[in-house]
C-alpha cells in the first residue's frame, strides 16, 4: 500500500495548484473505502475521482466501476501500466473517462481534467434541460386534459364510458375525444386519432375541439346527420391544416339516438365501429379517406339499429400496438375481449384488463381511447 499512497500523494502536490486555479479542493484517501465514504456523504462535492489500480484491498477497476454504477456524474479516471490490460479493459466499461499510464504526463492529466469538468457542465446543463421540458411536457400534460375534459352527460336508455390513457413517456398524444348532448335521447360521440406522435398531433386536438366549438351545439329541434357534421370538421381542419399537408386525422362520429334506437356512424379512415350483443359483434365503417386529406370530401353516414343489451364500443389503433410481435393483437382478438368485457360488468375496465393480460404488457406505446355506449 505506501508505493501506491506514494503516487497518490505525489499526485496530489503536483495537480494542487492547477486545480486550485479551477476552483477544486484536491483531497486524497489512503483506500477506495474511505473514498467512498466522503463521496457518499456529500457526493454532489465530487467532480472527479482519480484511482490508482492497485489499491489496498481492491483494485482501482473495480472500485471505479461500482463507483460509475452509483455516482454516473462523477468523472473517472485510472492511474494503471500498459500490461493491465484486462483491467483496462473492465475500466473501459466502468465508463473511465481516461487512462493515465504511468509515469504521467502532467500536461495531458490536466487537460483531462479540463475535459472531465467540461463533461460535468454540460451534464448538468442537459439535466437541468431535460427537467424544463418535462415540466413544460406536463403543463402541455395538463392542459390537453382541461382541454379535452369531456363531461359524461345523462342520456335516457344509455350509459357512457369513456376511458383515455395518455401515452406513458410523451404525456401528450394525438387522441381526440369528446361527447356533445343534443338532448335527453340524443347526442354526438367523437373520437379520432392524429398521425404521428408527440407536441405537433396534440395541437391538431387542440383545433377539432376550438373547431366543434365553432360549429356549435345542434338545436334539440334540429335533425343531426353524421356525415354531414364530420364534413364540416374536415372543411374546417383541411383550411387550418393547408400549409402543413403531412398532417392527417382518422375519426369516427356517431349520432346516437335512444328514443328511435338508431345509430348514424360517419367515418374517416378510422377503425370500425363494434355492436357487442347475445348474438356476438358486429363491425360498421362508412369508408372516407382521413380528415385533412382534402376540403372537398363528402362524407356519408350509415344508420344501424339499436336493441335493449346492446353495446357499442369504439377505440383508438394505440390498443393494438404492442412491443413483441407474438403478442399482435388482431381484430378476431378484439371481439374476443369484447365477448368477455360484455358479460364481467364494468365494460371498459374488463376489456383493457384482459387485453393487457394478452399481450403480457402493462403499459401500452400510444395514447389509448375507449369509448363504450350499453344500451
Amino acid at each position: 500500500g505506501i508505493p501506491v499512497m506514494k503516487r497518490i500523494r505525489a499526485l496530489e502536490r503536483e495537480m494542487g495548484d492547477f486545480c486550485r486555479n479551477l476552483g477544486l479542493e484536491v483531497q486524497s484517501f489512503e483506500s477506495a473505502a474511505r473514498c467512498r465514504d466522503a463521496i457518499v456523504k456529500k457526493p454532489e462535492q465530487y467532480a472527479i475521482v482519480i484511482s490508482d489500480l492497485r489499491m489496498p484491498g481492491t483494485k482501482g477497476s473495480d472500485f471505479l466501476l461500482q463507483l460509475h454504477a452509483d455516482y454516473p456524474d462523477i468523472g473517472l479516471m485510472l492511474l494503471t501500466a500498459y500490461n493491465d490490460i484486462a483491467d483496462i479493459q473492465k475500466a473501459i466499461s466502468a465508463s473511465v473517462r481516461a487512462l493515465i499510464m504511468k509515469p504521467w504526463n502532467p500536461a495531458i492529466l490536466e487537460a483531462e481534467i479540463e475535459d472531465a469538468l467540461e463533461v460535468r457542465r454540460i451534464r448538468r446543463e442537459n439535466r437541468e434541460f431535460l427537467e424544463k421540458i418535462n415540466h413544460q411536457l406536463d403543463q402541455a400534460a395538463e392542459f390537453q386534459k382541461n382541454l379535452l375534459d369531456t363531461r359524461i352527460p345523462e342520456i335516457n336508455n344509455a350509459r357512457l364510458s369513456l376511458t383515455y390513457l395518455p401515452h406513458p413517456s410523451m404525456k401528450i398524444g394525438g387522441d381526440y375525444y369528446d361527447i356533445i348532448q343534443i338532448d335527453d335521447m340524443r347526442f354526438i360521440a367523437m373520437i379520432g386519432d392524429v398521425t404521428g406522435h408527440g407536441i405537433r398531433p396534440s395541437f391538431v386536438t387542440a383545433m377539432i375541439k376550438v373547431i366543434t366549438l365553432a360549429l356549435g351545439k345542434p338545436r334539440e329541434d334540429s335533425q343531426v346527420d353524421a356525415g354531414k357534421f364530420l364534413t364540416a370538421l374536415n372543411r374546417q381542419l383541411c383550411k387550418i391544416l393547408e400549409n402543413a399537408s403531412d398532417i392527417l386525422m382518422t375519426f369516427t362520429c356517431l349520432v346516437i339516438d335512444t328514443g328511435t334506437m338508431t345509430m348514424q356512424v360517419a367515418n374517416a379512415g378510422h377503425l370500425p365501429v363494434y355492436l357487442v350483443n347475445d348474438g356476438g359483434e358486429n363491425e360498421y365503417k362508412a369508408e372516407g379517406p382521413a380528415m385533412g386529406f382534402s376540403a372537398d370530401v363528402t362524407y356519408e353516414a350509415i344508420e344501424v339499429k339499436l336493441a335493449k343489451g346492446d353495446t357499442v364500443a369504439v377505440y383508438t389503433d394505440g390498443l393494438l400496438e404492442t412491443r413483441h410481435a407474438h403478442s399482435k393483437i388482431n381484430s378476431e382478438a378484439i371481439k374476443r375481449f369484447f365477448r368477455l368485457a360484455k358479460v364481467g360488468g364494468e365494460f371498459n375496465k374488463t376489456f383493457i384488463s384482459q387485453l393487457k393480460m394478452v399481450r403480457g404488457e402493462d403499459e401500452f406505446f400510444d395514447d389509448v381511447t375507449l369509448l363504450s355506449i350499453e344500451f
